[in-house]
């Protein structure tokens, strides 16, 4: 679970009235205040934004990395001394997934594995995002390791 004391720095950060979301990226390079959850939570954590590492997409579109004083930089998840805070895989993913709303073409439910997914494939306001990560705190329903290379955040 993410410790109540950080989720509620992150909850509030994302229920901001100024806060706007941003897909695709931690953060929209030219409009900082756009971010997507993830985004929000590296700067309600005061991490690094990585001025002087810039990189750019596959389309050449500039990226805004974060980061922390040991080198390590993320552009679309959460770098990995902020994951281990928050215990929290670096992607936010679900345990079991997530109906957000609405079926697809075929009439099933949308279902989401993680909160990149979340924020990047729904129409979800931060806000409801912030409901659904309190949501989903309070069911235990976020991984604490990176499902795809099994690292654990515990050590």
């Amino acid at each position: 679970m993410i410790p109540q004391e950080e989720l509620a720095i992150w909850l509030r950060a994302l229920r901001d009235p100024s806060a706007e979301k941003h897909c695709g990226t931690l953060e929209d390079y030219d409009n900082p205040k756009a971010r997507c959850c993830l985004g929000h939570a590296c700067v309600a954590f005061g991490l690094e934004r990585a001025d002087d590492q810039w990189t750019q997409d596959n389309y050449g579109d500039d990226i805004v990395l974060y980061g922390s004083h040991d080198g390590e930089y993320e552009e679309t998840v959460l770098p990995k001394s902020l994951s281990m805070r928050l215990n929290l895989s670096p992607g936010g993913n679900f345990i079991e997934k997530v109906e957000i709303e609405g079926q697809n073409e075929n009439g099933a439910p949308i279902l989401f594995d993680s909160l990149v997914h979340v924020n990047d494939d729904s129409t979800l306001t931060l806000a409801q995002i912030a409901d659904l990560i309190e949501e989903q705190n309070r069911k235990n329903n976020f991984h604490k390791t990176d499902p795809l290379d099994g690292e654990s955040l515990d050590e």
